[in-house]
């Protein structure tokens, strides 16, 4: 790398993907920025920040502090982003962008591509990859003829969640067991989303999700992968991963691979897919786009760091090899109490036999790593505790 400190920004530095890209990439020679709209967030007290800025949270106050920040150094620093409505933001900005910082990503149109469920999934058909059967809505009357002939139970879930889905208390996605379930979503949907998809939902547990972490470089070939499976997420069945664990699992890892090198991605990028209790084949859910995912410190912990592959070939330098692989486990610490809670609330068990279960299961993986907490790196965690703690005395008077 270069002898001068490289300077790194990472949006959004108060987002738990935040804090993990930073941990990532942390290192002697790698100075690290943040932008955040919230300084007293737990993820901002992380000490990898070497400092931190505030910027409003709509998208023309992303940009307009970019530029600022971007006029403000004499070299270009790499950026990194946590959401999709900002890898949408620094896409379509891209011209722009560039005179002040290096990133990459695929094309315009890939972006776009990858970014909208609805696009996604009708190439997807097309072009011979596995999706669960999907009809997308782009109005209520769309919706309404969708509800009566989609299989059920369904899932709806928009486009992407842009600003509007993020500020509202939404979910990831929504189980429909009947289209009378729509009424149960507790918003104006189109008043928050042009569109949306409307899935059949996929048979199996937790578990049977799956994913493939990777970077391709910009002569859109693999660097390096890692998979991984969803142990348990919060909310159950539909939400984010509470628990995600190592896999080595060549049928998920060669479906991402065909799929990105189909489009000739260029990039960081992750594919989600579930294995169907029905049929026994994987599905994909999702792909992720240009950003790190909220598990992807997984990889970093199982020895395959994706983010400091980005940062050498962002600097069109030769990355570092990675080749040593560990089996690693991540765990979300407030997701899994609120996953525990509801398991204890649906089976009647204790917290006693759930605490010793999970930490039988933790033991099985050599490498720990978890949302907030880090031994290098406690004050996030802390802070995360000390909130939890007020929160609980709150909720219990």
């Amino acid at each position: 790398m270069q002898k001068k400190r490289v300077r790194v920004l990472i949006a959004t530095a108060n987002m738990p993907t935040g804090l993990g890209t930073a941990r990532a990439l942390a290192g002697p020679d790698v100075e690290i920025f943040g932008l955040c709209k919230d300084f007293s967030n737990n993820c901002c007290k992380s000490r990898y920040w070497d400092k931190v800025f505030f910027v409003d949270d709509h998208p023309e106050a992303y940009l307009e502090k970019l530029i600022f920040l971007g006029k403000q150094s004499d070299k270009k620093t790499v950026l990194f982003v946590t959401f999709d409505h900002l890898v949408q933001l620094v896409s379509d900005n891209r011209t722009e962008l560039e005179k002040y910082y290096a990133f990459v990503l695929p094309q315009k149109s890939i972006v776009d591509l990858l970014l909208d469920k609805t696009k996604f999934h009708i190439w997807a058909t097309k072009n011979g990859f596995p999706v669960p059967e999907s009809y997308v809505a782009t109005n209520q009357d769309e919706l309404n003829e969708v509800l009566e002939k989609i299989t059920y139970p369904a899932v709806i879930k928009p486009r992407y969640r842009d600003e509007s889905w993020n500020k509202k208390p939404l979910d990831k996605i929504y189980k429909l067991q009947r289209k009378e379930n729509i009424e149960d979503i507790p918003v104006d949907l189109f008043k928050i989303a042009p569109s949306y998809i409307v899935q059949r939902w996929i048979l199996g547990k937790d578990s049977n999700v799956h994913f493939c972490l990777t970077y391709f470089n910009r002569q859109s070939q693999e660097v390096n992968s890692f998979t991984g499976k969803k142990l348990l997420q919060w909310h159950r069945y539909t939400g984010n991963t509470a628990i995600g664990a190592s896999t080595n699992n060549r049928e998920v890892h060669q479906l991402t691979i065909n799929l990105l090198t189909t489009i000739k991605f260029k990039g960081i990028c992750s594919l989600e897919v579930k294995l169907s209790d029905n049929d026994n084949k994987y599905y994909i859910t999702e792909p992720t786009v240009g950003r790190n995912d909220l598990q992807s410190y997984l990889a970093v912990a199982g020895g395959i760091n994706l983010s400091k592959i980005g940062l050498y070939d962002a600097l069109k330098e030769e990355p570092p090899e990675f080749k040593k692989r560990n089996s690693s486990i991540w765990i979300h610490e407030i997701s899994v109490v609120r996953a525990l809670h509801d398991h204890k609330k649906r089976y009647g068990l204790n917290y006693v036999e759930l605490i010793k279960y999970l930490l039988h299961v933790v033991r099985k993986y050599k490498k720990k790593s978890f949302c907030y907490f880090s031994f290098k790196d406690p004050v996030p965690f802390i802070y995360l505790f000390k909130e939890y703690m007020i929160a609980l005395k709150k909720n219990t008077k």
